[in-house]
């Protein structure tokens, strides 16, 4: 997330529309970060045109799996051709559990990516910085990257 907020800073461009980057704790107590975040935003919800949730970005086969709910998938497989990432990418429909659950429950268009495939240290002890593969979360954060500029300057 920090990565794709940097990149968009140095890209010297401005989008049309403002962005919010949020990172929430407590998801896996009821999702208490994003409902407080929900109920009190910094930007009006009626005037969020999406919202982009990352989750498990960094493991996995290389492949990403992106939950679309609200938005025409074009907008997702646009930003995976972007990315240069359009024959990795598995496209679902609303993606059930993550941070992204609240806005949809008001409203708001969300997109969900997670890579795709076995991550077998998450929820443990074991699940440390070495266990993350480079090339993965660099795929993420292209398509991310990709993903949030093309939502910030849509008509």
């Amino acid at each position: 997330m920090l990565e794709v907020a940097r990149a968009l800073i140095y890209s010297g461009t401005t989008p049309r529309r403002s962005i919010v980057f949020a990172s929430f704790s407590g998801e896996e107590q009821n999702l208490l970060g994003s409902r407080l975040y929900v109920s009190r935003p910094a930007r009006p919800l009626a005037k969020t045109i999406a919202m982009i949730n990352v989750d498990h970005a960094g493991v996995g086969n290389g492949r990403l799996t992106v939950g679309i709910a609200g938005l025409p998938k074009e907008r997702a497989t646009g930003a995976g051709q972007l990315a240069g990432l359009a024959d990795k990418l598995d496209l679902f429909g609303f993606f059930p559990g993550g941070d992204h659950v609240p806005f949809k429950e008001v409203g708001v268009p969300t997109i969900a990516v997670v890579s795709a495939g076995a991550h077998p240290h998450f929820h443990q002890p074991s699940d440390a910085v070495d266990t993350i593969l480079p090339q993965i979360l660099e795929a993420t954060a292209r398509y991310v990257l990709a993903l949030t500029w093309q939502l910030a300057n849509a008509p």
